[in-house]
C-alpha cells in the first residue's frame, strides 16, 4: 500500500492528473483477474462487461474537453509508474482479502507503520510543517483520511466480493468532480456529466446483477 502511493506521488508531477487517472483504474480488472487465480471468486462476463462500462465512463469524467493526447518521455515513465501503482493496489486488495481474520486496524497498523521505517531515511525533516495549522492538517490526513479511511476500506474489503470491490473503485474519481464542485466552484461538462452517469449505471448493474450481455444479445436476435 505505502509503496503504491510513493509511485503515485513520483507519477503526478510527471503526467497530467486525468491520464494518470484514466491508468490507475484499471485496477479493478486487475483485482478480478487476481481474485479469480488465488481467491478462486467467480467472476462472470457480466461482471467484466459492467466494469468496462464504468471504465468508458471513467475516460468521459477525466476527459476536460481537450481531449487525452498519446504520452511519451518522461509523461509515459510517469504513467508506468502510476500502472505499477495499480499493480500493487490490486495486490493490497488481494492481502486484505486472504487475511480476513485480521482485525483491519492492526492490517492498516503493520502497513502503516512497515511504511514509516521504510521511508524514515528518505524524509526532509527540515520541510515538515511549521505552523499549527499545517500541523493539523497533517494530523487530519494521517488519521482521518488515512487511518480511519483505510480501517473502513479494508473492512469492507472483507466483507465483499471481488466484482463489487472492483466495481465500486470508479466510485472514487467520480466523488471527485463533486467535491471539484463543492469546495472549488468547479462545473463538469456534458463528457463529465455523461461518464458520471455510465459509472453510476456500471456500479448500480454489477450491484444488482443485472444481465447486460443478455440485453444485448436479445437485441441482437430481435435485429
Amino acid at each position: 500500500m505505502i509503496s503504491n502511493w510513493v509511485l503515485l506521488f513520483m507519477a503526478f508531477p510527471l503526467t497530467s492528473i486525468s491520464l494518470a487517472t484514466l491508468v490507475y483504474h484499471i485496477n479493478p480488472f486487475i483485482v478480478m483477474l487476481l481474485g479469480a487465480i488465488f481467491l478462486r471468486q467467480n467472476v462472470t462476463r457480466n461482471d467484466i462487461a459492467w466494469a468496462g462500462l464504468a471504465f468508458v465512463g471513467l475516460a468521459f469524467t477525466v476527459n476536460s474537453g481537450s481531449g487525452l493526447a498519446f504520452p511519451s518521455g518522461s509523461e509515459a515513465y510517469g504513467l508506468l509508474l502510476v500502472l505499477i501503482a495499480s499493480f500493487l493496489y490490486a495486490g493490497t486488495v488481494i492481502l486484505t482479502k486472504l487475511t480476513k481474520e485480521v482485525s483491519p486496524a492492526f492490517i492498516v497498523l503493520v502497513q502503516t507503520g512497515l511504511g514509516t521505517l521504510i521511508l524514515l531515511p528518505f524524509a526532509d525533516l527540515s520541510e515538515s510543517p511549521k505552523t499549527v495549522q499545517q500541523w493539523g492538517l497533517i494530523l487530519t490526513l494521517g488519521v482521518v483520511h488515512t487511518f480511519i479511511l483505510y480501517c473502513l476500506i479494508f473492512s469492507a474489503y472483507q466483507k465483499l466480493s471481488i466484482a463489487v470491490i472492483s466495481i465500486f473503485s470508479f466510485i472514487y474519481p467520480l466523488s471527485t468532480i463533486v467535491f471539484d464542485y463543492v469546495f472549488f466552484n468547479h462545473l463538469i461538462n456534458a463528457w463529465q456529466g455523461v461518464g458520471a452517469l455510465l459509472i453510476l449505471l456500471g456500479t448500480v448493474g454489477i450491484k444488482l446483477g443485472w444481465n447486460i450481455l443478455r440485453n444485448v444479445n436479445t437485441a441482437k436476435n430481435v435485429h
